[in-house]
């Protein structure tokens, strides 16, 4: 039981995380996001956020079964495993960093769009001046709402992933002790 912590913890995240999900799709927290987000990239970003996620628990529960079967496997064996899951825990890693800059993109895109409205405004016509500026007002909330979900998907997956590393070099320090001996 104590070799499933790691998998534990991830569930634990993962509970927390879904069930953000869930009160966000009651509350049309969803739609919220699409009317406010002319790139869509922020729902791009939702689905690695989630892809990755199930990969964090699959890694973890591939680590506990390694864990949990280390005494039956050569020293090699168990080398070779444990630098598998933490090659294919840097799939995660580069996803991380992918989400975080597609909110950036979004940021970008935003500011851009909301400034070609800003150059079409006529000071001399207020009714056509109102129109643009709302929408300005739209291309800027595409902005910050994309970089905050880029932001937070990244600092979740962050998390996730360092439990997962940090429990990989542990392994990797304690069984390259216990080699030595």
């Amino acid at each position: 039981m104590k070799f499933r912590a790691l998998f534990l913890r991830w569930f634990l995240m993962a509970v927390i995380i879904f069930t953000g999900l869930v009160i966000t799709i009651q509350i049309n927290g969803l739609r919220w996001i699409n009317e406010r987000d002319a790139s869509k990239l922020s729902f791009v970003i939702l689905t690695l956020f989630i892809g990755t996620t199930f990969w964090c628990g699959y890694l973890s529960w591939k680590l506990n079964l390694l864990l949990e079967n280390r005494d039956s496997l050569s020293s090699e064996r168990y080398q070779k495993n444990l630098r598998g899951l933490e090659l294919k825990a840097d799939h995660g890693w580069f996803i991380r960093t992918v989400c975080a800059e597609l909110g950036m993109l979004g940021t970008i895109i935003g500011l851009i769009l909301g400034l070609e409205t800003v150059a079409k405004i006529q000071f001399d016509n207020i009714e056509n001046s109102a129109q643009l500026i709302s929408l300005f007002v739209k291309y800027l909330a595409t902005a910050f709402v994309t970089t905050g979900i880029g932001l937070a998907c990244g600092t979740l997956l962050l998390i996730q992933l360092q439990n997962l590393c940090n429990k990989i070099d542990t392994e990797k320090r304690e069984r390259g002790r216990y080699d030595k001996e």
